[in-house]
This record gives structure tokens, C-alpha cells and sequence, in this order.
């Protein structure tokens, strides 16, 4: 196939040992028409495209997503060779454009990744998408509702920033990170058990809409370091209200008065 505009000659969807084979036998076999694409193309390169993977790193492997009659992509198994990691808002597959709304369970784990970008398109981040990679920030987009189980636990993570949408923060999501100050969003509603057990937190400040801390959410981390100090936090969630929970915090926690 003869790329439009290009000097580039493809071809696609044959074995790179058959294209070997038709490099060497095509001008005794077929010279007139090497001779009417020679008039057109000066310098020309033949390869094999994979049609699953097209040109390029920054091309999405088709089995990297899972592709819905809504419209809708999740990223399900990060192939790609880059450790920066900038994840597609719309992905144009089979004729049609797919809007990117969900990284899926272990997408993304264990990858030895360096750096993600998050488009605005994605609204959930599910169990285990980012663990065990080396991942030192991150910026949550607005569009985000959900963070789940695990998301991105065991990285090297010493900065996170939530956007404005985010509800829910899954159980050991944040676990085993390096964090030492976070500031959550007024949306905020849940917080899982050991969420952010692991880090190195001394003072954090809790948003008025939290209802719900989860077990040894933010207990001792590995340096010893633990949050001693809250400086902010709704009625409801201290010592005598309603949702009270004990456990979330190690003993000697100071509540704002």
C-alpha cells in the first residue's frame, strides 16, 4: 500500500519473511509496476506494520483497550515500551473515535513506569491500575470519581494532587508511598482502610463532606512517621460523632478542637 503524500511504502498485514521475499523478487516479477511506483516515489521505504499497533510508540496497541458500543475505552494492558506514560483522552480504532473513561484492574502494574499523565476524559482508576511502579507524583484530573483498591500503592510517591470530582478513595490505594502532605478536595466522601497506611504524614486536614475513614487509614509508615496532628475535619468524623472510627488513626492523633 502506497501511503498518500508520504514516501513511505507499506506494507500491511503480511509476515516481515514474505515482504523480505517480495523486496528481492519483485522487479523480476511484476518490473512494470515497480517502474510506475518509481515515477512516484523517489526514495522508498518498505516495512511491516503490524495493523494492530500502527506507527509509532505514542500509537495505542488495539489489545491495550477494551472497546465499548458506547463510545467509551478502558485501558486494560499497558503493551508500550515508553516508562512516561501519557494515557489518550479519545482513541480513533475500526473507523470510529473512543472517548478513554477508565483505567482498569492492573492496567498499568508493575510496568516499571516513571511518569503518567491522566487525561480529563477518564472518570474511574480501578484496583491495582498503577501499584508497583516508580511513580513519584501524580495529578488527579477532575473528571476522576473514584480511585479503587490498591490504585497506586507501592510506588515512590512523595506528591498528589486530587481534582475536584473525586469521591471515593479506594482501601490501600495510596499504601507504601512516601507522601508527607496531601490536600483533599470538599468532595471527598470516603477514605478505605489503609488507604494511606505506609507514608509519611504528620498533619493533614479532612474535607467537610468525608463521612467515612476506613481501618489504619493513616497509620504508621516504615519511618516511623505518622499523622499526629489534624488540623481540620467535620463534626461527624472526630472523637464522638457518628462516624467515628478508632482504628483509622494510630493513638495520640490530636483533633482540632
Amino acid at each position: 500500500m502506497l501511503a498518500s503524500n508520504t514516501n513511505r511504502l507499506t506494507w500491511v498485514g503480511i509476515t516481515v519473511g514474505i515482504i523480505a521475499a517480495l523486496g528481492l523478487a519483485t522487479t523480476a516479477i511484476f518490473p512494470s509496476a515497480m517502474d510506475s511506483a518509481q515515477s512516484q516515489v523517489k526514495h522508498v521505504v518498505i516495512e511491516f506494520v503490524d495493523p494492530d499497533k500502527g506507527f509509532g510508540i505514542n500509537n495505542p496497541q488495539s489489545d491495550d483497550y477494551q472497546y465499548n458500543d458506547d463510545g467509551t475505552a478502558y485501558l486494560t494492558n499497558y503493551h508500550q515500551t515508553s516508562k512516561d506514560v501519557v494515557v489518550p483522552s479519545t482513541i480513533h480504532y475500526g473507523g470510529k473515535d473512543y472517548s478513554v473513561t477508565r483505567i482498569n484492574d492492573g492496567a498499568v502494574q508493575g510496568k516499571g513506569i516513571n511518569s503518567i499523565v491522566i487525561p480529563g476524559s477518564v472518570t474511574a482508576i480501578g484496583n491495582s491500575s498503577f501499584s508497583s511502579n516508580n511513580l513519584t507524583s501524580v495529578s488527579i484530573p477532575d473528571s476522576v470519581k473514584s480511585i479503587e483498591t490498591n490504585a497506586f500503592a507501592g510506588n515512590k510517591l512523595t506528591s498528589v494532587t486530587f481534582g475536584s470530582g473525586l469521591m471515593n478513595i479506594g482501601s490501600w490505594a495510596f499504601q507504601n508511598n512516601n507522601i508527607k502532605s496531601i490536600t483533599f478536595d470538599d468532595n471527598l466522601k470516603t477514605i478505605g482502610s489503609g488507604a494511606f497506611q505506609g507514608n509519611a504524614f504528620e498533619t493533614i486536614s479532612l474535607p467537610d463532606k468525608i463521612t467515612s475513614i476506613g481501618d489504619w487509614a493513616f497509620t504508621m509508615s516504615d519511618s516511623g512517621s505518622y499523622v499526629k496532628t489534624i488540623t481540620a475535619a467535620p463534626a461527624d468524623i472526630m472523637p464522638g460523632g457518628i462516624n467515628y472510627n478508632a482504628n483509622a488513626f494510630d493513638t495520640g492523633v490530636v483533633w482540632p478542637k
